[in-house]
């Protein structure tokens, strides 16, 4: 179970757990990925300002009007965004 520590934001988890399916669909059935594992790439690809994802859900790598003058990017890099999630139970 993944669980949040504190009252999160919509766009950016949306944008984080994208990351998180994704990078755990690439696992193989003779390798998995683990849970932990999928959760920790998916915060760094945060942190690093590595998502390609919007909100909207869409997965395109075009500009969108960045929120309060910060760049797409980065407008959710800072850990207060992805950093409340943590993992409950069996992480591989």
């Amino acid at each position: 179970m993944i669980a949040s520590l504190w009252q999160v934001n919509d766009g950016a988890t949306s944008e984080l757990m994208q990351e998180f399916y994704e990078t755990l669909a690439q696992g193989t059935e003779q390798e998995p990925m683990a849970i932990a594992q999928a959760m920790q790439q998916a915060q760094l690809q945060m942190l690093h300002g590595g998502t390609t994802h919007h909100a909207s859900g869409s997965s395109s790598t075009a500009p969108i009007v960045p929120l309060e003058g910060i760049s797409v990017d980065t407008r959710f890099a800072h850990s207060y965004y992805w950093s409340a999630f943590v993992i409950i139970g069996n992480g591989l």
